[in-house]
């Protein structure tokens, strides 16, 4: 029983330590069955998933009928009207936003503007 008890200590630990270190993520918000999305997730996101910016911005998917989907967030304004729209947030708190995807050329001039732009929120 002690075992258990100093392993999840370690575990609670790390987990709030990871919380901690956690500066920046780019969050997708979606509506249900935006086809444009399915194409993101289908053809891109297994690409930034392998790219250095998901390492330093995570990506998580917000579909618009998530319970509660702007729960721990401020952001500037209305959520999103396009879909998909790209929100980095530190801490919960947005600090940009891109509305739509028109291609991965666009996509990743993009990412390296937000990466170029946001460096000293990021954590590697």
């Amino acid at each position: 029983m002690r075992h258990f008890f100093k392993t999840a200590i370690v575990a609670a630990t790390l987990t709030l330590s990871f919380a901690s270190v956690q500066a920046a993520e780019l969050l997708m918000f979606e509506h249900v069955g935006c086809v444009v999305c399915k194409k993101f997730k289908a053809e891109m996101l297994p690409k930034y998933l392998k790219s250095k910016y998901a390492k330093v911005m995570p990506i998580r998917s917000i579909v618009g009928d998530d319970p509660d989907p702007y729960k721990g967030l401020e952001l500037k304004g209305f959520p999103f009207i396009y879909s998909p729209t790209f929100v980095l947030v530190q801490d919960g708190k947005e600090l940009v936003r891109i509305q739509g995807f028109t291609g991965e050329k666009l996509f990743w001039q993009q990412m390296e503007n937000l990466y170029a732009n946001h460096k000293d929120k990021f954590t590697s």
